[in-house]
């Protein structure tokens, strides 16, 4: 919430733990995370794909699982 907040501090400190987390040189660290929930969410969109727009939501939002 960085983005909203008055600038400061508590904006700074903020801002930097998301820098540090979201650089670049740091994908592996998510990387694992993202091919899991890829792989958990291929075969619901391929058994159900009318409802595309609803499993990736629920993908994003509530990590299926």
């Amino acid at each position: 919430m960085f983005a909203i907040m008055e600038y400061g501090e508590s904006w700074k400190e903020r801002r930097r733990v998301f820098t540090n987390y979201f650089n670049p040189g740091n994908s592996p660290v998510y990387e694992g995370n993202h091919a899991k929930y890829a792989r958990e969410m291929l075969p619901v969109l391929r058994d159900n794909p009318e409802n595309f727009l609803q499993i990736t939501r629920q993908c994003v939002f509530l990590k299926i699982g």
